[in-house]
C-alpha cells in the first residue's frame, strides 16, 4: 500500500459545512479551515479522536445525528445517534469550545411517497429529532432525563433543569451550533419537494442551513435547481460505479471531477469542498458485485490472495475479514480502493483555478479514518495551494 493512501471505517454518503466564498485574491489562506465529518450511529470521542482534534486545532465537527426514511406508511426517524453506551465525557468538553454542524441524511425515495402538503410536518419531525439528539452532545442526559430514551416527542428542555452549571453548558453549546446540514441526493423529479422541505426547516431552526451538493447537481444546475440554503458542500467523491468490476476507483477520479467543474459559472450559493479520506474493499463473486468491506484488512492475508490487476486480488482460499460477516470464499475477487493525498491536492488546485474562488472550509470524510490522521499534516498543506 502506498504511504500516502487514506482509510476509513465506513463509507459515507455524506456531508458538509456552512460556507461562504470570496475572491481568491482577497481571501487569506488562513481563512480556509479544515473540518471533519463523523458518520457513526454510535458516535463518541475517544481519547485518540479527542487528542487529534484538539492538538491540531480542528474547531469544527459535523456529526450525523439521524436519518429520515419512509417505512412504507410514513416518514420516520431512523439510525439516530446513540451516545449513551459510548459517552466518554470528551464530547461535552469538545463542543463547549468548538463549532458543531448537526447533519441529517434524507433518503431521496421518500419524496416520491409523500405529497407537498406533508412536507411541513416532515420538517417539524426533522427539527424535533435535531433538538433531542443534539442535546446528547451537550450534556449527559442519561442522568437528567432517565426516561428520555427513544421518545422522539418527549419534551426535553435542559433549561428547565434547576442546575446553573447545566444551563450554562447547554446555552454555550447552542451558541456553538453554527449550522444544520441536510444530505439528500435529490433528483430533477424530487427537487421541488426537497427544496420546499429545506425552506420549511430554514424558517424554523433559526440557524444557517446547508445542503450537500453532488457533482452532477453542480454541473446540471438548470435541471437540478439551486437549493434554498445558506451554503452548499460539493462532494468530490463516490464518482464511479462501485458495482462495476471494470471500475478502477469508484471513490475518487480527479479527471472526472474536473470534467464536472469545467466551464461553469460561479455557483450562486456559497460553496465548500469535501474530499474523501477513506478506503474500502469491493467484493465480487462470480463476476457480480457482492458487498463492500470497511478498510483494507484483506491485504493482511498476503498468503491467501493473489494480485491479478491494479489494486485487485483473487482469493486463493477462504478468508475471514470481519467476524460479523461470512467469510470471503476462494475465487472471490476484491478491489481495494483508496485516495492519495497528492491526488486530492492536485484536484483542489484545479478546482480553485476553475472557480477562481477559495472556500471557507475543506471538509474531510471521515474523522474515524486512522490513516487520515497519520497523513493530516500532508492534508493540511492543501490549504496553502
Amino acid at each position: 500500500m502506498l504511504t500516502k493512501s487514506l482509510s476509513i471505517t465506513k463509507f459515507l454518503h455524506f456531508a458538509l459545512a456552512i460556507s461562504f466564498f470570496t475572491s481568491c485574491d482577497s481571501k487569506k489562506l488562513s481563512e480556509t479551515n479544515i473540518s471533519f465529518y463523523t458518520w457513526n450511529n454510535h458516535f463518541s470521542l475517544d481519547s485518540s479522536n479527542y487528542s487529534f482534534l484538539t492538538s491540531n486545532k480542528i474547531k469544527h465537527l459535523r456529526v450525523k445525528l439521524a436519518e429520515l426514511a419512509w417505512d412504507g406508511q410514513k416518514v420516520v426517524v431512523d439510525n439516530y445517534m446513540n451516545i449513551y453506551s459510548y459517552n466518554s465525557g470528551m464530547e461535552q468538553a469538545y463542543f463547549q469550545e468548538n463549532k458543531l454542524t448537526p447533519v441529517v441524511f434524507i433518503d431521496n425515495d421518500l419524496f416520491y411517497e409523500i405529497d407537498s402538503a406533508q412536507i411541513p410536518q416532515m420538517a417539524s419531525l426533522a427539527k424535533r429529532a435535531i433538538q433531542i439528539h443534539s442535546v446528547d452532545l451537550a450534556i449527559n442526559t442519561r442522568e437528567l432525563f432517565p426516561d428520555r430514551w427513544g421518545r422522539l416527542y418527549f419534551s426535553l428542555n435542559p433549561k428547565s433543569v434547576d442546575n446553573e452549571a447545566v444551563q450554562k453548558a447547554y446555552n454555550q453549546f447552542l451558541e456553538n451550533i453554527v449550522s444544520y446540514e441536510f444530505d439528500c441526493d435529490w433528483t430533477e423529479k424530487t427537487r421541488d419537494k426537497y427544496f420546499y422541505f429545506l425552506q420549511n426547516v430554514k424558517d424554523t431552526l433559526g440557524k444557517s442551513i446547508e445542503s450537500t451538493l453532488r457533482l452532477h447537481q453542480y454541473k446540471f444546475r438548470d435541471k437540478m435547481g439551486i437549493p434554498p440554503v445558506d451554503g452548499v458542500n460539493l462532494m468530490c467523491y463516490n464518482v464511479g460505479d462501485v458495482t462495476n468490476k471494470k471500475e478502477t476507483n469508484s471513490i475518487f477520479n480527479s479527471h472526472l471531477i474536473l470534467e464536472y467543474m469545467k466551464n461553469q459559472d460561479r455557483y450562486p450559493v456559497p460553496l465548500n469542498v469535501a474530499f474523501p479520506t477513506f478506503q474500502w474493499t469491493v467484493v465480487f463473486r462470480n463476476n457480480q458485485f457482492l458487498r463492500l468491506l470497511q478498510g483494507d484488512a484483506i491485504l493482511e492475508s498476503k498468503d491467501q490472495i493473489q494480485e491479478i490487476g491494479t489494486n485487485t486480488y483473487q482469493l486463493k482460499s477462504d478468508v475471514y475479514v470481519d467476524w460479523r460477516t461470512e467469510a470471503l470464499r476462494q475465487g472471490d475477487v476484491v478491489r481495494v480502493e483508496y485516495v492519495l493525498v497528492d491526488d486530492i491536492e492536485t484536484t483542489y488546485s484545479n478546482i480553485l483555478k476553475e472557480t477562481k474562488e477559495r472556500p471557507e472550509e475543506i471538509i474531510f470524510f471521515d474523522l474515524n479514518s486512522s490513516t487520515s490522521k497519520d497523513n493530516y499534516h500532508e492534508l493540511e498543506k492543501i490549504l496553502h495551494r
